[in-house]
C-alpha cells in the first residue's frame, strides 16, 4: 500500500496491471518488439509436430523410433519459453490459457485425434479468440474493468478441476 501511495510515476500501478494481464494499450508499435520471438517459437513449435506426434505414442515407442526425448524436450522447453515470454512480455501475465486452449482445440470437430501438425495452428486461433472473448467480457460486465487474468483463473480453475476429476474417473 505504501508503495502505491509513494509512487509518484504510476509504477506500481502498471505492475500490478501487468501482474493481472491487459490488452490496454497494446496496438502495432509492440509488433516490432514481440514479432521475433513469437514467430521464432511457431516457426519452432511447427518443425517440432512430427516429433510431438511420435513422443505422444510413449516413450519407448518414441525411443525405438529415433526419437530423443531429452533433445526434443530440451528443444520444445525453448519454444515454449519463446513464446510464453513473447506473450507475457507484451499483454502479462494471463494465466490457465495454456491449460485451456489445447483441450478446446482438440474438442473442435475436425482437430478431435489428429496430431500436432492440426492442433497447434488450432490452438493458436483459440487461444486468440479466448484471450479476445475474455478480454471483451471484463470491459462489458466490470463498471471499471476486470482484468482478463482475473477472468482466466476463474476459468481454469473450474477448467482444472473439470480435469482432475475427468482423469480420476478414468483411472
Amino acid at each position: 500500500m505504501l508503495a502505491l501511495f509513494l509512487d509518484r510515476y504510476g509504477l506500481a500501478q502498471k505492475a500490478m496491471a501487468w501482474t493481472l494481464g491487459s490488452f490496454d494499450g497494446r496496438g502495432f508499435r509492440h509488433l516490432g518488439w514481440i514479432a521475433p520471438p513469437m514467430i521464432a517459437g511457431m516457426i519452432g513449435a511447427w518443425s517440432l509436430h512430427r516429433p510431438l506426434d511420435v513422443l505422444a505414442l510413449g516413450e519407448e515407442t518414441a525411443a525405438t523410433l529415433g526419437i530423443h526425448r531429452g533433445r526434443l524436450r530440451l528443444i520444445a522447453a525453448l519454444v515454449v519459453g519463446l513464446l510464453v515470454g513473447g506473450s507475457t512480455a507484451a499483454v502479462g501475465v494471463i494465466g490457465f490459457v495454456g491449460l485451456i486452449v489445447p483441450h478446446l482445440a482438440r474438442a473442435l470437430p475436425r482437430i478431435a485425434g489428429m496430431g500436432h501438425g492440426r492442433l497447434l495452428p488450432a490452438s493458436m486461433v483459440v487461444g486468440a479468440v479466448l484471450v479476445l472473448a475474455v478480454d471483451t467480457l471484463g470491459r462489458a460486465m466490470s463498471p471499471t474493468f476486470l482484468a482478463p487474468g482475473a477472468l482466466t483463473s476463474l476459468l481454469g480453475g473450474v477448467f482444472f478441476l473439470w480435469l482432475l476429476r475427468r482423469q480420476t474417473e478414468a483411472s
